[in-house]
């Protein structure tokens, strides 16, 4: 175990992919010797042994693992690869964020907003005698063909990739639930869907202008404490993360794509306070407003240079 001082210098400080697109591929090819030592990081890795056997460390434990085999790592679970001398290996990192559905569905509800929450979570192993192996290494081929291209299509390309293998580690039973009893694990009655999908419908046609517990607890018949309850339960959030979340997701959408000064887009997107709206956004962007402008640009002047031959 880490303590978290320990747990914090392990933080790698790399960025996989861009603000834009945060998926990114790796690759060792065994002409030198190679280990990477014990890091974690928000993201989640696909890890893909070709050739040869490794010692890979995942949240202090162990694994012997010869190839081929995938080893998938949690979005910060502390993990490293002990030096290996030959062999083959690949590796995806990306923000499971990125596979996040608007609209709200069993998808959304059991597989993927669970994973982002970390109360599911990927098999740590899956080896040449899975029967889903086959599929998942021409699905993660796939995957990482894609994601050397900068194109919308490609882009598209990847994300459908990844929610395939999430489907098919799904369909062979090998996600597992961890943490509460509201894993995901359990289907939406038809009446909790439908006041779920009226509450978020509500909050997105209404996210810009005041809206209070209150007022989303008048609108399911429910008293105030019983929707807080009902609403973490949901959507893993409490109403004020979730509101804060999409605030400042629109709010860094127009400021990567408009020239407008940040404190309009501020105000127009629900935030009353300059100040709160410029700590909140540091918080979930891990930068300031015109920073990520800067940065979004930038990705965006890249993706521009890499596809104007096509």
């Amino acid at each position: 175990m880490c303590d978290s001082a320990s747990r914090e210098r392990l933080l790698e400080q790399r960025e996989h992919g861009t603000v834009l697109f945060p998926f990114a591929v790796y690759e060792w090819d065994g002409s030198c010797p190679f280990s990477v030592g014990l890091h974690w990081h928000t993201e989640t890795e696909l890890i893909f042994l070709e050739q040869g056997s490794f010692s890979i460390v995942v949240d202090m434990q162990t694994l012997a693992v010869p190839a081929p085999a995938f080893v998938c790592v949690s979005a910060s679970s502390i993990h490293g690869i002990n030096r290996v001398c030959s062999g083959r290996e690949r590796a995806v990192v990306f923000d499971p964020a990125m596979l996040s559905f608007k609209h709200y569905d069993d998808v959304q509800s059991q597989i993927v907003q669970p994973l982002l929450e970390n109360r599911l979570r990927l098999p740590e192993l899956v080896d040449a005698s899975s029967p889903c192996f086959s599929g998942a290494r021409v699905l993660f081929n796939r995957i990482c063909a894609a994601g050397t291209e900068r194109m919308a299509w490609a882009r598209l390309s990847v994300k459908a990739g990844l929610l395939e293998l999430l489907a098919l580690f799904a369909e062979h039973g090998l996600l597992s639930a961890c943490g509460t009893e509201d894993s995901g694990g359990r289907e939406l009655s038809g009446a909790q869907s439908g006041r779920i999908r009226r509450m978020l419908a509500y909050i997105q046609a209404h996210y810009r202008e005041h809206i209070t517990v209150a007022d989303m607890a008048g609108l399911l018949d429910m008293n105030c404490e019983y929707f807080c309850r009902f609403f973490k339960k949901h959507t893993g959030r409490t109403f004020t993360e979730y509101m804060n979340e999409l605030r400042i997701e629109a709010c860094a959408k127009q400021i990567a794509e408009t020239p407008r000064k940040v404190i309009d887009i501020a105000m127009d997107n629900g935030f009353g306070n300059i100040g709160y709206f410029m700590t909140r956004f540091k918080e979930a962007k891990h930068m300031t407003p015109l920073e990520y402008r800067r940065l979004t640009r930038d990705a965006k002047k890249e993706t521009e240079a890499g596809s104007s031959g096509v």
